[in-house]
């Protein structure tokens, strides 16, 4: 087996864990049914200390709530796994506009969806296409 192969089959095998590992971390307390705000303080020190960078408190308009030290090595690699951990828990555009409550059984057909569409390449960007067709039917 090639180098090239060996490393996409990694490459897609890490992919498919961090997705069951998602899947697995929004149904925990930390997260389901909790606002922006308080996930990321659940994310934070966790976050924090996989990457070893210390967490201080925020000034200005982060002042009342810790954040990553700057002066830390890896503080930008921290920083992003933050956001992207963030953005996949939370749902990229989450900061908009109210909360829906989603009832019991479009949960359900949702995460059909989601699994159904995890074998491709933009899964998400499939499963927002394959709703928008539906809706325009």
């Amino acid at each position: 087996m090639s180098a090239f192969i060996t490393a996409i089959n990694a490459a897609l095998n890490a992919a498919h864990a961090y997705g069951d590992a998602l899947a697995k971390a929004r149904n925990c307390p930390e997260v389901k049914g909790k606002g922006e705000e308080a996930v990321r303080a659940a994310l934070l020190p966790v976050v924090a200390a996989f990457y070893a960078v210390p967490l201080i408190d925020g000034e200005g308009k982060a002042k009342g709530r810790k954040v990553f030290d700057k002066a830390a090595p890896k503080y930008e690699a921290a920083k992003k796994a933050l956001q992207r951990l963030m953005g996949d828990l939370m749902g990229k555009g989450s900061d908009k506009g109210e909360e829906l409550a989603v009832p019991p059984h479009i949960a359900k057909l949702a995460a059909q969806l989601a699994q159904a569409c995890a074998e491709y390449e933009q899964a998400r960007k499939l499963a927002s296409t394959a709703i928008a067709a539906a809706f325009a039917k």
